[in-house]
């Protein structure tokens, strides 16, 4: 059978004349889960009648249990009364009714970003760093979207939860157990678990997986689908199981499209009395696929309807074999990924930060794979490298805005200050250093990426100095959800740090790439306060005093004087190889 399709007119006419009620599976686990202390439909929030997705709960056909038509803002009460997952039953509402206190929970995850990248998005760092708290040494143990984002969903690492690369046989979407993620847990406790945007590359691509389904634990879903996922227009979306392509209009820019399905998500969810869990992965920066740069002409070409090459494979001929742009955009643009056409040009005279690490000049220090692999970048690739720096930039601007559109709505419905909001990323970027420019090694700027987290306990402005990491994320979210992880999780709650910043001081984290099926060199290490040391599958060895070299530029593997401080290093990675649960916290 052939899956239900429709374009952007027709999703939107038919989101306007539905309910949006949980499906019949997530409906018998919320009440099993809470003891039939709600049997009754309109406990859910959902009615026959048909409100469009924005506006209050008429607009959103919010039911309530007296039968007034009026919003009941109380929530169904959690086992011990805590509101904010710290295991105080004392800050709950009290207030004879039967109000669930458990916060909502939104999560922002960009993809491919950089630290150094947050300064543009100054909503954001408003919004979210200064009205909350800041983890200014977060890291990602393994800089790859899709094994980055399986430990998001299981709080493990790579080794535990089995997706080790982006794509088969190793990696992607069809390597994750999706029986037993965070959005099962929550589901299960009574949560309503949204996502939008990217999930896990390969979804609607790798078999069986065909971009009609929608992965367990998710009660609403507003996936990207397969490689369409990677550009700004001409994408599909699944939306809860019906197909959804968009075009070439300045409307259908992706980040766009999925901020509005967000801040309608948040404003039909927040008056209900059930909780809701978002998770709001916009592709911005990352990268678009499908499209490719014509530099004769300085634009971007679509390449999807490329015809396949003859027999015998490409020659002279070929070379000129692609579509022409389309007359007036949206291929009309240098840079990749395009921004939203407004924000095109903002930062067209921004130059490329060149750190002493760019273009580095000698890499002999490091693996040898890395030397034999990566070599100096010509003038050409800097020039390109320049005009695709702008439009990342460029790119992060919807999404800033993105984020102050679900502040807002959060803010018009009064659940701001029982929600906790979350902006990170997947894993960093290169833009030239040590002469990269992707992401996967274990350098700074493809491991350590932003972490802000706004909310109840979060004290504004605080900033943490502990080492944390993404794989802490799933076990801080189920804790602020009273949920039971059911799996043995690597990382540990964040929520002691908030009133002990130094918690975690001196904690190590793991470092780690696994198999692949493109011959990427596969490394383990470490990053412990002031240091870096990892070891290569090849034998190679590195070595980062971090105050002395924080750039990276000089391994000190080989120093003399360092020779202890190397062997201390190499028994804590040896510690926590192979490690699972409790033994991977790197607690000292």
């Amino acid at each position: 059978m052939m899956p239900s399709r429709t374009n952007r007119a027709g999703a939107e006419r038919r989101r306007a004349g539905r309910s949006r009620c949980p499906n019949a599976t997530a409906r018998v686990a919320w009440m099993v889960w809470w003891a039939g202390l709600f049997l009754q439909p309109a406990a859910w929030g959902c009615s026959a009648s048909t409100g469009g997705d924005a506006g209050g709960a008429e607009d959103a056909g919010v039911d309530t249990m007296d039968g007034t038509g009026d919003v009941d803002q109380d929530r169904v009460e959690t086992e011990d009364g805590d509101r904010d997952g710290d295991g105080d039953a004392e800050d709950a509402v009290d207030d004879g009714t039967s109000g669930d206190s458990r916060p909502n929970i939104v999560v922002v995850m960009t993809d491919d970003q950089t630290l150094a990248d947050l300064r543009v998005m100054t909503a954001t760092q408003r919004l979210v760093g200064d009205a909350g708290t800041s983890f200014d040494t977060f890291y990602i143990p393994y800089a790859l979207c899709c094994p980055s984002r399986a430990t998001f969903l299981t709080g493990q690492h790579c080794h535990n939860h089995g997706v080790l690369y982006n794509k088969l046989p190793t990696g992607g979407y069809t390597r994750l157990d999706h029986d037993n993620t965070l959005a099962v847990w929550l589901e299960a406790a009574g949560y309503a678990t949204v996502h939008i945007g990217k999930y896990l590359n390969g979804y609607g691509r790798d078999a069986p997986s065909t971009g009609e389904e929608v992965p367990p634990g998710w009660t609403e879903w507003y996936g990207t689908v397969g490689g369409s996922t990677y550009r700004m227009y001409d994408y599909t979306v699944n939306d809860d199981g019906v197909l959804v392509d968009f075009g070439f209009d300045a409307a259908d820019y992706q980040t766009d499209v999925l901020a509005a399905e967000a801040e309608a998500v948040v404003r039909r969810l927040a008056p209900q009395d059930r909780p809701f869990f978002l998770w709001f992965c916009p592709l911005a920066p990352h990268r678009e696929e499908g499209v490719t740069k014509d530099y004769e002409k300085g634009t971007l070409v679509d390449v999807t309807e490329i015809p396949p090459l003859p027999p015998g494979g490409r020659d002279a001929s070929d070379a000129r074999r692609r579509r022409p742009p389309t007359p007036k955009g949206p291929f009309d643009y240098p840079g990749n990924p395009r921004p939203a056409p407004r924000h095109e040009g903002v930062f067209a005279d921004e130059a490329l930060p060149r750190p002493p690490s760019f273009n580095e000049a000698d890499l002999s220090d490091k693996a040898d794979v890395l030397a034999s692999e990566l070599p100096l970048l010509r003038p050409a690739q800097i020039v390109q490298l320049e005009i695709d720096y702008r439009a990342r930039l460029e790119s992060l601007l919807a999404v800033d805005e993105a984020v102050a559109r679900i502040v807002a709505a959060l803010e018009e419905a009064g659940e701001i200050d029982r929600t906790v909001l979350m902006f990170t990323s997947d894993n960093g970027y290169f833009l030239g250093e040590h002469r990269h420019t992707s992401k996967y090694l274990p350098y700074e700027e493809g491991i350590h990426v932003p972490l802000m987290i706004r909310g109840p306990g979060f004290p504004p402005g605080l900033h943490v100095a502990s080492p944390v990491a993404n794989v802490d994320l799933a076990p801080t979210i189920a804790a602020l959800a009273g949920a039971v992880p059911g799996i043995d999780v690597d990382g540990i709650s964040l929520l002691d740090v908030r009133t002990d910043p130094a918690a975690f001081d001196g904690r190590t984290i793991l470092l780690g790439a696994g198999e692949n099926s493109d011959g990427l060199p596969i490394y383990h290490g470490i990053r412990v306060p002031g240091w870096t040391y990892l070891e290569w599958e090849s034998g190679d060895v590195e070595l980062y005093d971090l105050a002395a070299d924080p750039f990276q530029i000089d391994s000190a593997h080989d120093l003399p004087g360092l020779a202890t401080r190397r062997a201390e290093l190499a028994a804590l990675l040896g510690g926590l190889r192979g490690c699972a649960g409790a033994a991977c916290f790197g607690l000292p």
